[in-house]
C-alpha cells in the first residue's frame, strides 16, 4: 500500500500483531514489514533493538506509538488482534 502525508509518499506494509512486555502489558497494533521478507524477521534477524507498534491499544489508551526493546518483549501474536 502507499500512504501519502501531505506531499510525500511512502510504502507501508502493515502487519497486526498483540505484544505481551515482560511487565504484562498487552499491546495491540501495527508495524511496518517494509524491508522484511517476513513480520517475524523484524523480531530475529533486523538489527535494531526496537521495534515500532502504530496505531496501537494498551491500557484502555487507544492511537499509541511505542518503540519497544527486543528484550523487554516476551511473547508476540501476528495477524489479527
Amino acid at each position: 500500500m502507499l500512504n501519502l502525508a501531505g506531499n510525500q509518499q511512502y510504502a507501508v506494509d502493515e502487519k497486526t500483531v498483540k505484544v505481551v512486555t515482560i511487565d504484562g502489558t498487552q499491546i495491540n497494533g501495527f508495524v511496518n514489514k517494509i524491508g522484511h521478507e517476513r513480520t517475524s524477521d523484524m523480531f530475529t534477524k533486523d538489527d535494531s533493538p526496537f521495534i515500532i507498534v502504530y496505531k496501537a491499544t494498551a491500557n484502555g489508551n487507544e492511537n499509541l506509538v511505542f518503540a519497544l526493546n527486543k528484550n523487554q518483549i516476551i511473547r508476540v501474536e501476528l495477524g489479527d488482534v
